[in-house]
């Protein structure tokens, strides 16, 4: 009878000590399970917390565009048929959907044959934002236009070549003298053209200077209407068949394209106007890392019969959305400067008034 008492007793104190060791083990792997799962709440509720503070700018932006608004707005933007591949792109890949299509806002874009005639319908107001480079933003403004500029969107480099008929003979800028160049007055090239003019000891009046827009510029190249002009790579790709290229006036003044505005709109709009930097900076990322796909919308856009004849122009283009307001200070007032020397103006426009970052710092956007 003791034996068993004895024998049971050890069965039990032998249970108690594996139960005890048991119990001892499953509390260390307790602990650092507890301790992992607090590690991983930590960092999941930073990532939370990240993405809650992204969406929240976002949701702000869009609350405060929806609050500005009564009822339905259409916005019209302004494009160039062959000098630009902001809108296209955004249209094309769906972006500018992508930001509104939930909204009552609805975003149309309209072609035009440059950036004179861009602006000059922003000015009548059947535009609200216009891209363009310097030259016809500041001449509109110089003509009653009440216009801003809310963005850089990137540089060109070799981006505008001065052409000559094959059979013109003509080698150089000098030779240009005594010839018939055509040109789209007012616009970048405009300028351009008379400061490489002068870099060689010609004026507008040494040539026969044609006022055309692209499309009938290349008509005339074709036809033999003139000998020479100033165009965009892109719209030379048309006629590299008759025409050679012997300089860039870009090589003479270089130039931005920029964004502007009819200044009643955004002032009404400002957080929608942001939204629309939005769009235009997911657009820039985009085209940066997509040349190949950047060349294909181009090409089909501008009518060209291959992607590899945008890629001259894709490349001569230095994309991504800015607001250096200095520099774009200085570029603006050395245009005004030279116009009035050429009497392209009358008058000149107040710098300061031209320029209004306010809505790129509510967009969010770096960059400054």
């Amino acid at each position: 009878m003791k034996k068993k008492i004895l024998g049971l007793l050890m069965t039990l104190s032998l249970t108690i000590t594996v139960a005890a060791c048991g119990s001892e083990s499953s509390n260390v792997t307790n602990e650092e399970i507890q301790q992992e799962e607090q590690t991983s709440d930590i960092s999941t509720k930073e990532d939370v917390s990240t993405q809650k503070e992204n969406s929240t700018e976002e949701d702000a932006l869009k609350a405060a565009s929806e609050a500005e608004i009564e009822g339905d707005l259409v916005i019209a933007l302004g494009d160039q048929q062959a000098d630009v591949f902001l809108w296209k792109v955004a249209q094309a890949k769906g972006f500018i959907n992508d930001e509104f299509t939930e909204d009552n806002i609805s975003v149309e874009v309209q072609s035009f044959a440059g950036g004179p005639a861009v602006f000059e319908a922003v000015k009548a107001g059947s535009v609200q934002v216009g891209i363009a480079a310097f030259d016809p933003v500041i001449n509109n403004a110089a003509s009653g236009a009440d216009v801003v500029i809310i963005a850089d969107t990137g540089s060109y480099k070799d981006a505008y070549p001065i052409i000559v008929r094959k059979d013109s003979g003509i080698t150089n800028i000098k030779e240009l003298e005594g010839h018939s160049v055509a040109v789209t007055a007012g616009s970048y090239r405009h300028n351009a053209l008379l400061t490489a003019l002068d870099s060689v000891g010609l004026s507008s009046s040494d040539i026969e200077m044609f006022n055309l827009p692209n499309s009938d510029i290349l008509t005339a190249i074709q036809s033999g209407e003139t000998d020479a002009a100033v165009v965009s790579i892109s719209n030379y790709e048309a006629v590299s068949e008759y025409a050679d290229i012997i300089d860039y006036v870009d090589e003479y003044k270089g130039t931005d394209l920029v964004l502007g505005a009819e200044r009643s709109f955004v002032e009404q709009y400002p957080n929608t106007t942001a939204r629309l930097l939005r769009v235009v900076k997911r657009t820039t990322d985009w085209m940066i890392e997509n040349r190949e796909e950047s060349m294909e919308i181009f090409a089909e856009a501008v009518g060209l019969d291959s992607p590899e004849k945008a890629a001259s122009f894709y490349d001569s283009m230095v994309f991504g959305l800015s607001y250096d307001t200095d520099s774009m200070k200085n570029a603006i007032s050395s245009t005004i400067e030279f116009d009035l020397e050429n009497d392209i103006l009358t008058n000149a426009p107040d710098v300061d008034a031209l320029l209004d970052d306010t809505y790129f710092k509510l967009a969010g956007i770096e960059g400054r």
